[in-house]
């Protein structure tokens, strides 16, 4: 910030170092033009008052009052003094009176380079000032009364006009404005003064008058930016993002950022890619982002809905009893117009089993299970669990299973510990009894393997919302006598007490890489 510097008088070398005293407040972020300097009247007599004005004009066509802020010198201090921007005559003579305004900072820049180089205005002004004459006999002349009320404010950028410059005397005469009409002042609160001088000089003397006017900011309707995307070609498994993908443009000039970004090498199946779109002129454009899907092709089980492959039974880890059935093609409730239907009664709070063996491959690592899910009934249902099962080389099982479970309110996952596989708690909050009945529900789980057999569960994906499981890692591999190979998927439901369950499976696939 500018401090304001303490009025002095100087001559001689002290002056030349004294310009460089800065003036306090930056009047604009714009770069200063030029500096205008007004000495009033610039006639007087030993004795009289010169009132001083400095305006500084700015590139963009505002103009400021800086008098308070503005460095006085004379060129001969022993004709006047000054003090507060008024210039007091003491002897005849004529002398230069010089303005010097500093600028701490550059116009625009930032308080972090403060001390760079400085802009820096000058102007003058000559007064003259006339020997006293004998003392005349006391004047007869009265001073004009001016009125002139307060303005309303105005909004930054217009113009100053007769509705401001609007003063009024009770004789004939002229006013004289400072700052002149057309001027475009900067937000704040403005000093405006005038000089009226009557016609009939002999009567009436000179009369000055200010008044203080508010600049209000301006208020900008800011505009969206209209974002064209189009939709990306698929890429195969593999490939890095790159302008191919992430090509988007606007209508207005400003930058893009992406995620993913370009470099990212996604899994397979679609992928939605985010664009954010930043204008250069942030005044009157708002930044705003766009979606695209882009589609990974790895390898895909296929729509898994239609397989006659399925089978089903009494999961024998939940107690009580329960029996089960299923049926496809159903058009209603459907995605594509041919949806699986699963129902089964249950007591004790038991759960039933439907898997399908769909698929054999030792190498795939990576695995995200996509389905549609629609319960009819969602306070039936204890836990909704979905698990992808790889027979691995070595013969073991391993076990990439995940649930979204009443009892911990989260996505749950697990690991192998104690001669047994065991549930976990994760930090990603879900609850199937919440879930909105008789629509469709969009589910997304991401997994992956090493050769050792240790599970990481990497996200999960309900309705659009991606959230990235922590620390949800842990081995996974039993023996359990299945052939070397088999890729086997269970889709589960567990009972809640005693009833009914209807839910309908649609666009059921499994991606590997």
């Amino acid at each position: 910030m500018r401090i304001p510097p303490m009025s002095q008088v100087c001559s001689g070398l002290l002056c030349g170092l004294l310009i460089l005293i800065a003036g306090c407040g930056n009047p604009s972020s714009q770069t200063l033009d030029s500096l205008s300097i007004t000495a009033t009247p610039a006639t007087v007599s030993v004795g009289a008052a010169v009132t001083l004005h400095a305006m500084v004009h700015l590139s963009d066509g505002t103009a400021q009052d800086v008098t308070s802020s503005t460095q006085w010198t004379l060129s001969n201090p022993s004709l006047a003094t000054l003090g507060s921007g008024v210039l007091t005559s003491k002897a005849p003579g004529t002398l230069t009176v010089q303005g010097a305004y500093v600028e701490v900072a550059p116009a625009g820049s930032s308080t972090s380079t403060a001390g760079s180089t400085p802009q820096s205005l000058g102007s003058s002004a000559q007064v003259t000032i006339t020997a006293a004459t004998t003392p005349a006999p006391p004047s007869n002349k009265t001073t004009p009364s001016i009125t002139w009320n307060t303005p309303a404010a105005i909004p930054y950028g217009t113009a100053l006009s007769n509705l401001q410059l609007n003063a009024t005397a009770n004789v004939p005469g002229s006013f004289a404005y400072t700052p002149a009409a057309g001027t475009v002042l900067q937000p704040g609160s403005q000093t405006l003064s005038t000089m009226f001088t009557p016609t009939d000089t002999s009567t009436y003397s000179t009369a000055t008058s200010t008044v203080q006017l508010t600049v209000t900011p301006a208020t900008v309707t800011q505009t969206t930016p209209v974002i064209t995307w189009p939709p990306p070609s698929a890429i195969p498994l593999g490939t890095a993002l790159s302008a191919a993908q992430l090509n988007a443009t606007a209508n207005v000039a400003g930058t893009f950022s992406y995620n993913p970004a370009a470099g990212a090498v996604l899994g397979p199946g679609p992928q939605q890619l985010t664009a954010t779109f930043t204008p250069s002129d942030t005044t009157d454009y708002t930044s705003t982002t766009a979606h695209n899907s882009l589609t990974v092709s790895g390898t895909s089980s296929g729509d898994l809905d239609s397989s006659t492959d399925w089978e089903w039974n009494h999961d024998p880890g939940t107690p009580g009893s329960s029996t089960g059935s299923t049926a496809y093609p159903i058009s209603s409730p459907s995605m594509d117009g041919a949806a699986r239907k699963f129902y089964f009664t249950y007591s004790g709070s038991g759960g039933e089993i439907y898997h399908l063996s769909f698929a054999h491959d030792t190498t795939a690592t990576h695995f995200v299970y996509d389905t549609y899910i629609y319960l009819t009934d969602p306070s039936q249902v204890e836990n909704i669990e979905l698990d992808m099962n790889q027979v691995t080389s070595d013969g073991k099982t391993v076990i990439l299973a995940t649930q979204c479970a009443s009892g911990s309110g989260t996505w749950e996952w697990t690991a192998v510990s104690n001669g047994g596989t065991h549930w976990h708690p994760s930090n990603i909050p879900c609850h199937p009894k919440t879930w909105t009945a008789n629509a469709w529900h969009h589910v997304q789980i991401a997994t992956h393997r090493d050769d050792a057999g240790n599970v990481t569960h990497d996200w999960v994906s309900l309705d659009g919302t991606t959230s990235n499981f922590q620390n949800a890692v842990g081995p996974s591999a039993e023996s359990l006598g299945w052939a070397m190979g088999d890729l086997l998927l269970n889709f589960q439901l567990d009972g809640a007490g005693s009833g009914s369950i209807t839910a309908y499976i649609d666009e059921m696939t499994i991606y590997r890489w």
